[in-house]
């Protein structure tokens, strides 16, 4: 949203923990928002955060009033089925509140939209996080009463008690949007607000970021503005763009690309790509890789974990030109790539063992099986976001032979089948239902032919989810579409730092000063650091 991920901290062996931080942390990054879609913050499968059984606590009244400072609050009247009349069920969503600095009657409401995690922590309306720090700050600027929702199956809102098919039914964009709907009633009623007095604006990145646009579009009557940072609105299941968009990033010379430099990704995934295609090669890619057990790139599932987990070594969606880190960005990546004593196939395994070393693992597990295996627990909330891929966006990040795919694209291992493969497994879903429901979705909310108003689509030029984004301003209906020359995934909404892009502090101001005409807010006469 988007938010390095990890994998499981179980009590395993490094090899196996190494393995499943490098090749499922692809398989994600490949679904989607990981790293934030995390779009996922969104780009590991399983994350630390979500393992355990889930408990559903009892939650008492004091607990729901929270005590003096506590920024945590239960919204106990939540439908779980806002399109059943009949079904009057109801369950506790979680919400957080700031109101250090909100000005009372006429001053604005700002909502944090919530999304596929990480999971939301009180802070959020406190420092804003990865998704809101701009809101916040912009909130202590001009009196806001600062609010932020978790969004279902996500986190600790759980409407049902496990991920099964049976409960995931539940979850949906539409559901999400609901909720966000009901919990302002809520929200304006329980504070007694006035609606001609009071604007509420919604705001997010990655998949909160698309929830927050659509939330201006679906109930213009309701939320007066909308801020949606790399908000990849346009669903397709084949989404080619994605890497598409990574080729350019190697190329953006304002970042620390060069066309030497992608010539050198591409060519050392070339050579990956031929390796894999004999006994010989699989063996020696097995070496210089430490796969682990011995013989697993036999299987072409196996494959397609290796290779993808390889697209980690860079920073797809991340790009931080400030890092500190050996290759932690693409100058530095670049940087190695364009050294003559380093050839193409060389580098990207030098990348791999800085990866490794840094990490102090072992070996490289790819197996596929046992990564279906674990999505196959019913109590695993990492099947949340991989079944709205399935259902509603597809977001698969597939490497087509005919495309500008920097990666292994010859054997053909990250097809738009091979990612289908998941939803028949898990879920019973068959790859064409997959590919039209993201049509669906394009028809219930318009997709690239956004018709909401009062919204700034705001959109890294090294974000690769850009090329899912609304297209164009449109003057017309107060639609505003900011491109961020070199940032990365909704970098402006992060917290601030003195080592931030030109192109990112400038894009916050914008922003702010958009907000300020359709709002019409004036500073508070105290002003908060």
């Amino acid at each position: 949203t988007a938010n390095g991920v990890a994998t499981k901290a179980r009590t395993m062996a490094s090899r196996v923990m190494w393995g499943r931080w490098l090749a499922v942390l692809a398989a994600l990054t490949a679904l989607g928002m990981a790293q934030g879609f995390t779009l996922a913050e969104h780009t590991g499968l399983l994350k630390p955060s979500r393992k355990g059984i889930i408990s559903m606590p009892h939650r008492d009244a004091a607990a729901l009033e929270g005590s003096a400072g506590d920024t945590v609050r239960w919204f106990t009247e939540q439908r779980v089925d806002h399109f059943d009349p009949l079904n009057q069920d109801v369950w506790s969503q979680r919400y957080f509140i700031n109101d250090t600095f909100y000005g009372g009657m006429g001053s604005p409401v700002f909502l944090c939209v919530g999304g596929e995690g990480p999971a939301l922590e009180p802070s959020v309306v406190q420092t804003g996080g990865v998704h809101c720090a701009l809101m916040v700050d912009l909130a202590k600027k001009y009196g806001a009463l600062i609010l932020a929702l978790e969004h279902r199956f996500y986190g600790q809102s759980l409407p049902k008690a496990d991920y099964s098919v049976e409960s995931l039914r539940f979850l949906s964009s539409k559901q999400a949007l609901e909720d966000i709907a009901l919990f302002r009633k809520y929200i304006h009623d329980k504070l007694n607000m006035e609606d001609m007095y009071t604007s509420w604006a919604t705001f997010g990145g990655s998949y909160p970021g698309m929830l927050a646009g659509w939330a201006r579009l679906k109930y213009p009557h309701l939320f007066a503005a909308s801020v949606a940072s790399s908000a990849p609105v346009e669903a397709v299941a084949d989404m080619e763009g994605y890497n598409n968009f990574v080729a350019s990033s190697m190329l953006d010379m304002s970042i620390g690309g060069a066309p030497e430099c992608l010539w050198k990704v591409s060519a050392g995934f070339l050579r990956i790509g031929y390796l894999l295609k004999s006994e010989e090669g699989r063996s020696q890619l097995a070496e210089d890789f430490s796969v682990c057990p011995s013989g697993k790139l036999d299987d072409k599932w196996d494959q397609k974990m290796f290779s993808e987990g390889l697209w980690n070594l860079f920073p797809l969606q991340t790009n931080d030109p400030s890092c500190t880190e050996t290759y932690c960005n693409y100058k530095k990546i670049c940087g190695l790539m364009t050294n003559s004593t380093h050839g193409a196939y060389e580098a990207v395994v030098e990348l791999f063992n800085n990866a490794k070393n840094a990490n102090g693992m072992d070996c490289y597990d790819v197996s596929y099986n046992e990564s279906m295996k674990a999505l196959s627990d019913v109590k695993s909330q990492d099947r949340s976001w991989l079944w709205q891929t399935c259902t509603e966006f597809g977001f698969y990040q597939t490497c087509n032979p005919w495309t500008s795919c920097p990666f292994t694209s010859d054997p053909f291992v990250s097809s738009l089948d091979s990612f289908t493969d998941m939803c028949s497994q898990l879920f019973n879903i068959d790859p064409e239902s997959v590919v039209n429901t993201a049509k669906v979705t394009n028809d219930h909310y318009g997709g690239w032919d956004y018709g909401g108003t009062r919204v700034v689509f705001a959109n890294g030029g090294a974000d690769p989810w850009s090329a899912s984004t609304v297209p164009a301003t449109n003057p017309e209906l107060d639609l505003v579409v900011l491109w961020v020359a070199g940032a990365s995934h909704h970098a402006w909404t992060h917290v601030p730092k003195p080592t931030d892009q030109d192109s990112v502090k400038d894009a916050r101001q914008v922003i702010e000063d958009h907000l300020v005409t359709w709002l019409d807010l004036h500073p508070t006469l105290v002003q908060y650091q």
